[in-house]
């Protein structure tokens, strides 16, 4: 992930710490933002992945992080 991921995690989460961990439990590929696409870079050249798929993993990182906290604040 990109730094612009992180970034954006932490903009949703500002009331709570947020670690990403890249490159763990394997590798497959960049992930590059979809701004980049239009750019050609290196990491999108080389990216198994399609344009958008960095907005996608966003957004379901950004879901399962709000279902967490809404279970957390239901526990006793």
């Amino acid at each position: 992930m990109h730094t612009a991921f992180q970034l954006e995690l932490r903009r949703r989460f500002p009331d709570h710490s947020v670690a990403v961990l890249n490159i763990v439990n394997g590798y497959a590929s960049y992930l590059p933002p979809r701004e980049d696409y239009a750019v050609g870079a290196y990491p999108v050249r080389v990216a198994l992945y399609r344009e958008g798929s960095t907005e996608a993993v966003l957004e379901a990182a950004d879901q399962a992080m709000r279902e967490l906290l809404a279970e957390s604040a239901e526990a006793p």
